[in-house]
């Protein structure tokens, strides 16, 4: 080892002054080409890169979905030509998809008055009318008046028996139709808040069902375990709301909260015997997080009706549970009771623009009818308390679904983008405000969300 040192200072010394400097400059010139030659391979990794690159693409239907949505096809379909329109969906759950004509014009008399006519049939006969006027511009927008007339022509509702221990082989099918006309007035006192009374009339008819695969109704059941399926009625109505809207987009909502409390009371006009109270509380929470891309959605509803001595909830206006609307998992109008409980909890997340998908659980517990007030307990309920040594409770799994959002247009469609509104009278009992209050909540989907849920008596 020192050999060697001692040789290469010699060999220095040795040097004359012109080699030395001759060595040195060739040795600084030697590095910086070593680096350039590095460079020059980097560079040319990335030219490679470059070449390799290609634009992202979005997939055929995202593409055709946005360009519906630039181009604002939908909006253009649904608004028609001076208002004449077709009316495409809306019917009610198992009533098949209904089509008709429609007159919407919300600019009469320079925006002060709204009006809708429209007229449905469905692909399984179903048939729906409405007549409304509304002016929301009354006394600088703080009050709101409406004139609100439907009928309804439903040949095949399901039904399954009273309270919750009813049975799947009771399954059987009614003919529903009506006809209403309520008026309500709402004053606006700050932003946001609705509150009001509300009147009206409803006449009925029930009779044999049409669906010819199931027995109907009035021969399967005896009169004293179905209240009012034997006779005809009409009801004199009126009650009060009270609600508060704060959805970012009642077309879709991913923030904010909507509140509905209202009161009705039903007065039979025929034979006194079927009059009752209705008390609805139906409170939504849109909760947003990661840019409002994901939303958790909660509701909670509730019907309850209570009774005058001598009186019962006629059958065809007992609130009902089942089907894709409040409780997936169970067929539509799957039960029926005095009393109903509600709970949805859903996360949702945006695929892309159009399309949303949605995480469900659907744990639903029932209890078991009891006696109305002023009414006996049914044969039905007894027999089925008699067999049945529990109350009846089902869980339906965890499950994912995607749904088309009818927004990034106006985000997603929902109970008003316009998922026509619910009857006002039947199947479920309706206020005459509740058509309005819905289309202003835009719920949901309606149309996927159970997480939990009751029916009580």
């Amino acid at each position: 080892m020192h050999a060697t040192a001692g040789i290469i200072r010699n060999a220095l010394a040795n040097l004359s002054g012109p080699c030395l400097l001759a060595l040195l400059l060739l040795a600084s010139t030697a590095l910086p080409a070593q680096e350039m030659t590095r460079e020059a391979l980097l560079q040319q990794e990335r030219q490679q890169r470059a070449v390799q690159l290609k634009p992202e693409r979005t997939s055929r239907w995202e593409e055709r979905i946005r360009l519906l949505n630039e181009k604002k096809i939908p909006q253009r379909l649904s608004y028609g030509y001076n208002g004449l329109r077709a009316k495409l969906g809306g019917m009610i759950t198992q009533g098949g998809f209904g089509i008709g004509p429609e007159y919407f014009r919300e600019d009469l008399f320079d925006g002060r008055l709204e009006s809708q006519i429209s007229w449905q049939i469905s692909t399984r006969a179903y048939q729906r009318g409405i007549l409304r006027l509304r002016s929301r511009n009354l006394a600088g927008g703080r009050i709101e008046a409406e004139m609100l007339s439907m009928h309804h022509y439903y040949p095949k509702i399901q039904y399954y028996g009273p309270g919750p221990d009813s049975r799947k082989s009771g399954r059987s099918n009614f003919l529903l139709e009506d006809n209403s006309l309520d008026f309500s007035l709402g004053l606006s006192p700050i932003r946001s808040v609705l509150l009001g009374p509300s009147t009206g009339w409803l006449w009925i008819n029930v009779g044999p069902g049409r669906d010819r695969r199931f027995a109907s109704a009035d021969a399967q059941f005896p009169p004293s375990d179905v209240p009012g399926i034997d006779r005809q009625t009409s009801f004199y109505r009126y009650g009060a709301f009270f609600r508060v809207n704060t959805l970012d987009n009642p077309a879709g909502p991913r923030a904010g909260g909507f509140y509905l409390f209202q009161y009705n009371r039903y007065d039979d006009r025929r034979y006194s015997a079927y009059g009752f109270n209705l008390l609805e509380a139906d409170l939504r929470q849109y909760i947003p997080f990661y840019n409002q891309r994901r939303v958790i959605a909660l509701r909670a509803r509730t019907l309850l009706t209570d009774t005058h001595a001598g009186e019962s909830v006629p059958f065809y206006l007992q609130p009902w549970l089942g089907g894709g609307d409040d409780l997936r998992g169970f067929r539509p109008f799957r039960f029926r009771d005095r009393n109903s409980l509600l709970f949805n909890a859903e996360y949702r997340w945006e695929i892309f623009a159009g399309l949303d998908m949605a995480l469900w659980r659907s744990s639903p517990m029932l209890a078991r009818s009891s006696p109305a007030a002023g009414s006996s307990t049914s044969a039905a309920s007894k027999r089925a308390a008699a067999s049945a040594s529990a109350p009846t409770s089902a869980t339906a799994p965890s499950c994912a679904s995607t749904s088309p959002s009818a927004a990034k247009a106006s985000r997603r469609g929902s109970s008003s983008t316009t998922s026509s509104p619910r009857a006002l009278s039947a199947p479920r009992p309706r206020s005459p405000t509740s058509e309005r209050h819905e289309k202003a909540a835009a719920d949901p989907r309606r149309r996927r969300r159970p997480a939990r849920a009751a029916l009580l008596s």
